[in-house]
């Protein structure tokens, strides 16, 4: 009996049956891989904000430091500085410094240097071009409110206390380190590693609403997971948050939006914001650790 072949139509058909399902699929693939890499970033946050209650539970209720000096001479080869994530080490040769995450201040209480950065934000381009492993620092932005260097008061430095968890008023609703970028040049991405409320009230200035390098450190949330970005709080939780944005209409705000950079705040932000606006503590909210005083 003479077999019979496939005719070319058919073969057409089952092509484009495979095209089409290839393109439901694949998609789904691809936000399903995207929503793992979220979920790991969201046990990431957990696990380091677990970390700092530890420590605080280690030194007097006392919030860990974003860095201190490391042991050594001050300057020099040999000088350090220890960071809640790791250890800059300069030991001279074709680098600046040396990069050791597993010698950062809350590694002692979680162990495990991988969990330290968002799985998506790792691929970040780093400021830190200069130190060897400078890529594997974390990009994720600490509240500079709750996240402070104690130092010495120095000629026109002034001492800066470490801050007490007794200060926060309300710890679950108080940031402590959120997915974050240096936003300053939105075409430029890059880690961030602080990120500061969107009104300085000590200083008056509004922190986003510039055009310029001193006035765009608020806009640093990063949406990096298809919009949203994952925040950790001081009582130890972790959740997913929208970023906030400022009005449309202008082009650095919109070029910000379109990149999905914002700024974390209690309420709507308006265009720039002045001093003694009345709403300026519900703006700093998740910053402050006086929420009355918006500082």
């Amino acid at each position: 009996m003479r077999r019979q072949a496939f005719t070319l139509i058919e073969l057409l058909v089952v092509i484009a049956i495979i095209a089409i399902l290839a393109a439901i699929l694949f998609p789904v693939f691809a936000q399903a891989k995207a929503a793992a890499k979220k979920t790991a970033n969201l046990s990431n946050l957990k696990q380091i904000a677990l970390g700092t209650i530890l420590y605080q539970g280690d030194y007097d209720d006392t919030m860990v430091p974003y860095s201190i000096p490391g042991d050594g001479p001050a300057t020099g080869i040999g000088s350090s500085t220890v960071w809640w994530h790791g250890r800059s080490l300069r030991e001279g040769g074709a680098f600046f410094a040396v990069y050791r995450r597993e010698q950062g201040l809350l590694y002692p209480y979680m162990r495990n240097a991988q969990i330290q950065d968002c799985p998506v934000g790792k691929s970040l381009p780093t400021p830190f071009t200069t130190w060897q492993f400078g890529d594997l620092v974390p990009a994720y932005g600490t509240n500079n409110r709750l996240w402070v260097q104690p130092r010495p008061a120095s000629g026109t430095v002034a001492a800066v206390n470490a801050v007490g968890m007794s200060q926060v008023e309300e710890p679950s609703s108080t940031l402590l380190m959120v997915d974050a970028v240096n936003a300053c040049t939105p075409n430029a991405l890059s880690k961030s590693f602080f990120i500061v409320p969107p009104f300085d009230v000590p200083r008056g200035v509004d922190n986003g609403s510039g055009s310029g390098t001193a006035d765009c450190f608020s806009p640093r949330v990063h949406g990096r997971h298809s919009g949203s970005a994952v925040a950790a709080w001081a009582d130890g939780h972790a959740k997913s948050v929208r970023p906030t944005f400022r009005p449309a209409g202008n082009a650095r705000f919109d070029q910000r939006r379109a990149a999905q950079i914002g700024e974390l705040s209690g309420a709507a932000l308006p265009s720039a914001i002045v001093a003694g606006d009345p709403r300026i503590p519900e703006y700093n909210r998740f910053f402050s650790l006086s929420k009355g005083a918006g500082w």
